[in-house]
């Protein structure tokens, strides 16, 4: 029977408020037509799905294809919430929301740079925009391209390119007097007799000092500029309206933001996908693979700081005493090792580090290897009991079933590789004997936890800190520098993931999707419409009757189901930890630049690259630090420009008084700064500046934050049968995380069924669909029978 206390109430204008019930009898409404109401949408479902974020998105798919009746709603007017893909358009729409509603607020404190925030609830279940109260745009770390005159200004400095009324040039020298500056620029159009360049000097009446800078007093009529004190910007500004000369720069990056803007697709969240694991079996599995289309990454990048501090003579000290100073190209980007190959070629580790690497990695898959071939097993086994009427094998393949069965880790001699793919050299050789005591060690390890992932790496392999972080962070794909919070089955599991993916379809174990990873969220909800969900855009649930009391000044429409899955970041303040002092609060910083050239050198002269940035105090990040690259290889940029993808964590401390202070890092600054300090790090680098082509010039950028509430908080909070929260996957650079949930949430709703599998009855209507258009396919038709003559043949001549 159908309880009737329960339901989702919608608003009929705008708003959807959502009921959750008890078990629908679906038996009971099989028999029953469905009722619909005066929109055509039924009064009752099985699932109501709040959301279009990646998980939802997949678990609307994979309950549609069971046969569930869902509704799928979300206030946006497009996909993805933080999964989706956003255009320029619409960053400026809501940073142009964002200023209007800050005009109305009115606030007393107007500084846009403040870290202390106030923490405010959320005023329905899935707020407008995607985003909840917690988003928040970093305006320091903002450029807009609103306005028309200074927005596209790169500035005018030394050694700057310049178009000048007498052609291009080069700013060679700035010299202020003490009522004006003077440019010196040396043409490069043409030639004098001499074979010089001629150069022109602009004179203008003023010095465009960056207000920061204190005045200094003049003592000489004529004085070199360090071009330090400088307002660049200012400086176009005035050589545009006054001697019509401009920054080449600037008229690139307007040319690129202006007529190129329908080519720019930014990530919300830029994820890759493994090239094996559950996301692509998933994606075979529901046809999803069929919308999509993906390239593989083509290197990983490692980010380490190089002390390489020399000894510099300085000259305007009387006593010429040699002083220490750091090296400009302090970091250097190293290409991560994905094989054997990779590993005894790399300069980033020393020899000795290399022989202990390569020992563990061969653990490792040796692992790997081991667990897949128990998972295969126990699917063979229950195929088996499922198909009890096929007894008919040969004695051979029974024997040899048998002998597959006797795998067991404590009698393992030895492992064969499972595929044969470019990732298999960093195996052990095949057929090799296995060091079972080594193997048995690690097992023990994992099921007594009894030492944490980098204690492990440390204690048994004796690997060093720079190996250690290298495993961690580029290969396990960890972002936490703690490691209590670290575990070692949790280490292994996720290197045993990017182990097996290595070397499918390329070097690496990713696969990035063209277009932006938002196609991911779009493909899995076309998948649900086309199994009969049914998709309310554009309206969003209000509250959850019974669990979230709302206030609503209309009379809503009430929507009655058996479950509710949501979001958990939307449900607003009540599901942070209470009544300390202080409780902490997870933060993900975003920060997306628009970089004109290339970045990382390739041979390709593609920009599909992953840079891992470690735990580091010179920059001041806590957490790691994960860059991405992307270019117009994947239809995400103009052509000659990159994408330049960064995101790391932080952690809020929230105190009595609803005040939320930021410890991102030194200095406790904004924890945008982090990232910009990070990219600086990355075009610093030696593989970047050491590249023949152009430095690259970043052209827009925008920075961003949002809470990310832990899963695993939520679940101790009473809440009624039914409700099933998801989170967005945080600081994750696959989308196997999101899957891993999808099926965890569909598990939970429909036990025993198959994930992204067909019910019986969807089955049978394909089926018969398929048998009423069989004899419609000429073409299936001559190509069977093509197929059949081929047979004949080759039986008759063997004969």
């Amino acid at each position: 029977m159908v309880a009737k206390d329960n339901g989702v109430l919608t608003n009929d204008e705008h708003d959807v408020v959502v009921v959750a019930e008890d078990e629908v009898d679906v038996e009971q409404e099989d028999q029953n037509a469905p009722k619909l109401d005066e929109e055509g949408l039924l009064e009752e479902y099985d699932i109501v799905i709040c959301g279009t974020g990646l998980v939802q998105s997949i678990v609307a798919s994979a309950l549609a294809r069971a046969g569930k009746s869902i509704l799928h709603c979300d206030g946006n007017d497009y996909y993805g919430e933080m999964d989706a893909v956003w255009t320029m358009s619409m960053i400026q729409e809501f940073l142009d929301k964002e200023e209007e509603e800050k005009k109305i607020k009115n606030t007393n404190n107007n500084d846009s740079t403040r870290i202390m925030m106030t923490r405010t609830s959320n005023v329905s279940l899935i707020p407008d925009g995607g985003k909840s109260s917690s988003f928040q745009w970093h305006y320091p770390y903002c450029s807009s391209s609103k306005s028309e005159n200074d927005s596209f200004y790169l500035g005018i400095r030394v050694g700057s390119e310049v178009k000048t009324p007498h052609g291009n040039g080069v700013v060679r020298s700035i010299r202020r007097h003490s009522d004006s500056s003077t440019l010196e620029i040396e043409l490069n159009k043409w030639k004098l007799t001499n074979d010089q360049s001629p150069i022109i000097y602009v004179r203008i009446p003023e010095f465009p000092r960056k207000n920061n800078t204190n005045d200094k007093e003049e003592d000489d009529d004529d004085d070199d500029d360090d071009d330090g004190d400088i307002d660049a910007v200012l400086l176009e500004d005035i050589l545009l309206r006054t001697k019509d000369i401009r920054s080449i720069q600037s008229i690139e990056r307007e040319n690129i933001l202006k007529q190129g803007r329908r080519s720019l697709a930014f990530d919300a969240t830029p994820s890759f996908v493994l090239a094996n694991g559950l996301a692509v079996q998933s994606m075979l599995a529901s046809g999803v693979a069929d919308y999509l289309e993906f390239k593989p990454v083509d290197g990983l990048y490692w980010l380490e700081q190089r002390n390489n501090c020399h000894k510099k003579r300085n000259n305007s000290n009387s006593n010429n005493k040699e002083v220490e100073t750091n090296d400009e190209t302090a970091f250097e980007l190293s290409r991560v090792p994905c094989s054997k190959n990779d590993i005894f070629s790399t300069k980033l580790l020393a020899p000795m580090e290399k022989r202990r690497f390569m020992k563990f990695i061969q653990l490792s898959m040796d692992y790997a290897t081991k667990i897949a071939a128990e998972e295969e097993l126990r699917n063979n086994e229950e195929n088996d009991n499922d198909n009890n009427n096929n007894n008919n094998d040969d004695d051979d393949d029974d024997d040899d079933h048998r002998q597959d069965k006797e795998l067991d880790g404590n009698e393992v001699k030895s492992l064969n590789e499972r595929h044969l793919n470019q990732g298999r050299s960093l195996a052990r050789p095949q057929n090799k004997m296995v060091d079972t005591g080594e193997l048995k060690l690690l097992q023990e390890a994992i099921q007594n936890e009894s030492m944490t992932f980098d204690d492990f790496l440390m204690q048994k392999y004796k690997l060093s800190d720079k190996l250690r972080n290298i495993i961690r962070y580029a290969l396990a794909l960890e972002t936490n520098a703690s490691d209590s919070s670290n575990s070692l089955s949790q280490g292994m599991k996720t290197l045993q993931k990017h182990l097996q993916a290595l070397g499918r379809y390329g070097t690496t174990a990713f696969l990035v999707p063209m277009y932006g990873s938002g196609e991911l969220s779009q493909a899995f909800c076309r998948s649900a419409a086309v199994f009969g969900a049914t998709y309310l855009l554009r309206r969003r649930p209000l509250a959850i009757k019974g669990f979230q009391q709302q206030r609503i000044c209309k009379t809503p429409k009430t929507i009655k189901c058996s479950h509710v899955v949501l979001p958990v970041n939307t449900m607003g303040s009540k599901y942070f930890e209470e009544g300390g002092r202080l409780s902490p609060i997870r933060r993900i910083v975003r920060r997306i630049s628009v970089l004109s050239g290339k970045v990382i050198p390739s041979d390709s002269g593609e920009q599909r690259h992953v840079i891992f940035i470690p735990p580091d105090d010179t920059i001041g990040n806590i957490h790691a630090i994960h860059g991405v690259l992307l270019d117009n290889s994947v239809s995400v940029a103009p052509r000659g420009c990159t994408l330049f993808h960064l995101t790391t964590t932080v952690t809020d401390w929230v105190s009595e008084n609803d005040e939320i202070k930021t410890e991102a890092g030194r200095n406790h600054d904004d924890p945008s700064a982090i990232l910009e300090r990070a990219q600086a790090s990355v075009l610093k680098s030696k593989l970047t500046t050491a590249s023949s082509q152009k430095s690259p010039i970043e052209l827009y950028h925008v920075s961003f934050s949002h809470e990310c509430p832990q899963l695993d908080e939520t679940e101790m909070i009473h809440h009624p049968d039914g409700i099933h929260f998801c989170k967005h996957t945080g600081q994750e650079l696959t989308a196997d995380v999101a899957f891993e949930q999808a099926q965890k949430i569909f598990s939970s709703i429909c036990p025993g069924a198959k994930f992204m599998g067909l019910s019986i009855a969807i089955d049978e209507v394909i089926r018969d669909r398929a048998e009423e258009k069989g004899y419609d396919d000429d073409e299936k038709n001559m190509l069977e029978s093509a197929v059949g003559m081929i047979e004949d043949n080759t039986i008759s001549t063997a004969i």
